[in-house]
């Protein structure tokens, strides 16, 4: 598995982070905070077919012996043990502003719902139009959307960042 402290950036890092963290929170239907105050970044039972381990939640992927080696390990830990203040700005800022952000999305998007993007997809774009609305001068609208195209990239489909690209660039131009 790669060491993705080694190859992003302490902002790529956080912005992965809150992929990870809105991801699971849009797939469970439960908000960041109830995510972190209870340890539910611990993957579900039915992975224990994975690992080969029939145990539970939490003794899954912490006894598991192919933990170190295993990508379906809790991304806390793949990460460390701090989670990045920048990563829970953006993932409680893109859960706080949702209704606008989704709504900016729709309307630059031509015949598409964000219901019907891919789920990764659709919270990239989030997360990148955020940081755009934002309009700080610390992550101008040009970088909000290179890191975006580089973590579709990463964790999208095929053509994720060519969508994402296309969108984020109409974004920013309604913004701007």
């Amino acid at each position: 598995m790669k060491d993705y402290l080694q190859l992003f950036s302490a902002r790529t890092h956080a912005r992965i982070l809150a992929l990870r963290l809105l991801y699971q929170s849009e797939i469970t239907g439960r908000c960041i905070d109830e995510l972190l105050a209870d340890d539910s970044s611990m993957l579900p039972n039915e992975y224990e077919d994975i690992c080969q381990q029939p145990v539970g939640k939490t003794e899954l992927m912490r006894d598991c012996e192919f933990y170190e080696s295993c990508e379906y390990r809790t991304f806390f830990q793949q990460y460390g043990a701090q989670i990045d203040p920048y990563s829970l700005d953006i993932a409680h800022g893109v859960e706080a502003d949702r209704g606008r952000i989704d709504d900016l999305i729709e309307h630059v998007s031509e015949h598409w719902h964000v219901s019907r993007m891919p789920v990764i997809d659709r919270n990239i774009v989030r997360i990148a139009t955020w940081e755009i609305l934002r309009q700080s001068p610390e992550v101008p609208s040009s970088v909000a959307i290179h890191e975006a195209v580089n973590i579709a990239k990463e964790y999208g489909g095929e053509d994720s960042s060519k969508f994402v690209n296309g969108v984020l660039g109409e974004i920013s131009k309604s913004v701007d």
